[in-house]
């Protein structure tokens, strides 16, 4: 008995987690005009002491005169809290206190953009730029452009997936 109370939810689980192949997207169509992806996320753990964590990513890319522009945006922002608890009065006759301090512990935020083109099978040439309001980052790049030979690349549909 005890067994099957087991089972069943473990099956249950690996059952919901995995791919199903109706529910695939067509590898082979091509991408019309504007295509993206976005993700947003939030956890929240809680206790005496709790924190919440947000965040969302967007991209976006297109084909456009030769080449592919690609549009991406995110940002992640933790905060934590620290609960106390007092007990005011008597013994006998008392009540309960809940104080909680919240501080903001991380964030960070980002926009960039980046055209790039293949003039042939070996050369290629980009151009980007950035926006990274971090100020004590060491390598902040808010414009930059290239021109070289292209490396192995993978494709998926008509786009591109270079290295950044």
């Amino acid at each position: 008995m005890r067994s099957s109370l087991l089972v069943a939810p473990l099956l249950i689980a690996v059952l919901l987690s995995t791919p199903l192949p109706i529910f695939a997207q067509d590898e082979s169509e091509e991408p019309v005009g504007w295509s993206g992806a976005a993700e947003g996320t939030f956890v929240f753990t809680g206790g005496n002491s709790d924190a919440t964590s947000v965040g969302f990513r967007l991209e976006l890319g297109r084909d456009l005169l030769g080449g592919s522009l690609a549009l991406e945006g995110g940002g992640i922002r933790v905060s934590t809290g620290i609960r106390t608890r007092t007990a005011v009065g008597t013994v006998d006759l008392f009540a309960l206190r809940e104080e909680t301090v919240t501080s903001l512990t991380a964030e960070n935020y980002h926009a960039r953009v980046r055209f790039e083109r293949a003039l042939d099978d070996a050369l290629l040439w980009y151009v980007g730029g950035g926006w990274d309001p971090q100020p004590l980052r060491r390598h902040r790049q808010p414009l930059r452009g290239g021109c070289g030979p292209q490396p192995p690349v993978a494709r998926r549909g008509g786009w591109l997936l270079l290295p950044h």
